[in-house]
């Protein structure tokens, strides 16, 4: 369970990382699948020194230019988040297509043993995801970064008025959004080995759940890393458990929906609650 939650720890923690600053971003689940499908033509048998460190930095630099890509659009001319990454969204779909066609290559046994390595019954994998996730709360409560993200998701006039770089942040933002996209990728090509052009698109759904259930505003300004690590354990047992217990694969997404009507119908609940007490 810990190796098939990490890829989705790593993706929601990304899209928590736009979200905080009111944005969203579609693309995440392709460039995941992306970055298997590039590593695919480079970590074959018997792969090198070379071919690793040429099929990733491949996979980063692709995964890094999408989040460019992403600020460019929503900053430079203005489109919605929602449709700039909708875009991109079908373009790397098209380009894993175009790079492969149908699933191929497949992923040296080394490399694969290497990234699902345990620390006993703890994959290592999942340890540097937590981690990441304790940091990045750390990160947003402690420091100017987090402040300032936060702000420009609250209030993006405030935010400038108050001496934050908006366009630093934004970037920012969906920079590191694609780089956790890519460690996503990395984890999910260790768990299929192979490039499948099809691998990763479900993530960009489970990844908004993850961050929804875990507390997250989709208005910007509120949320938890913390919380989306929890919301991606969740959504993990689910499915686990309907496996587990053999229901029909429905009710996966039945009890996914049900659980993110309750969470939104909680915190709306603890919103009103909060303004009544203000006013009294």
């Amino acid at each position: 369970m810990l190796t098939l939650l990490t890829p989705l720890i790593f993706i929601a923690l990304g899209q928590m990382i736009v979200l905080l600053s009111a944005g969203i971003d579609l693309s995440v689940g392709p460039v995941a699948g992306l970055t298997a499908v590039v590593c695919s033509f480079f970590l074959v048998e018997p792969v090198g020194a070379g071919d690793i460190v040429s099929g990733v930095g491949l996979a980063l630099l692709a995964s890094l230019a999408v989040g460019i890509l992403n600020w460019c659009l929503i900053r430079k001319t203005l489109v919605t988040p929602v449709i700039a990454t909708l875009v991109t969204f079908m373009c790397i779909r098209g380009s894993s297509l175009w790079l492969r066609s149908i699933p191929g290559g497949l992923t040296d046994g080394r490399v694969c043993d290497w990234l699902a390595a345990r620390v006993g019954p703890v994959p290592i994998g999942f340890i540097v995801a937590a981690l990441a996730a304790l940091a990045l709360e750390v990160l947003l409560r402690r420091t100017r970064w987090g402040l300032c993200l936060r702000a420009v998701g609250s209030s993006e006039i405030n935010a400038r008025k108050a001496g934050v770089s908006i366009e630093l942040t934004y970037l920012g933002a969906y920079s590191s959004c694609a780089l956790l996209s890519f460690a996503g990728g990395l984890m999910l090509m260790a768990q299929i080995g192979i490039g499948d052009p099809g691998a990763g698109v479900n993530y960009t759904l489970t990844s908004i759940t993850a961050v929804v259930l875990g507390g997250a505003s989709l208005f910007g300004g509120r949320g938890s890393f913390i919380g989306a690590f929890m919301g991606a354990m969740l959504i993990q047992q689910v499915m686990n458990v309907t496996t587990f217990i053999r229901l029909n694969s429905a009710w996966q997404f039945w009890l996914i929906g049900i659980l993110i009507i309750a969470a939104a119908l909680l915190y709306s609940g603890l919103r009103a609650g909060r303004r009544q007490g203000t006013v009294a």
